[in-house]
């Protein structure tokens, strides 16, 4: 014990910085994006966004600092898709 406390305690230096920190131009990038598409983008999505911009990051990271910054792809609703889908079929029948 050196002084009264552990030596790991005198040596120990905090590496982990704060995600926000880390990751804040990346997080502006991600608030422009989805603002520029309407907050249609997942995940999946915005990752192809980002590394076309230059950033290469997971899955994974994408979905977290997407809800660090609180962006949410919007669905359609379900009435939508199923109108959608019954045009298609009417068009189809039409067509043959």
């Amino acid at each position: 014990m050196l002084f009264g406390f552990n030596e790991s305690t005198y040596y120990y230096q905090c590496g982990v910085k704060s995600t926000i920190l880390k990751y804040k131009e990346l997080l502006n990038v991600i608030q422009h994006v989805a603002a520029l598409t309407g907050s249609t983008h997942g995940r999946r999505r915005m990752n192809v966004k980002l590394k076309n911009r230059g950033y290469t990051i997971g899955i994974y990271k994408t979905a977290s600092l997407m809800k660090k910054v609180n962006v949410v792809a919007l669905t359609p609703s379900k009435s939508t898709l199923v109108s959608k889908f019954r045009r298609g079929m009417s068009l189809r029948s039409e067509l043959t």
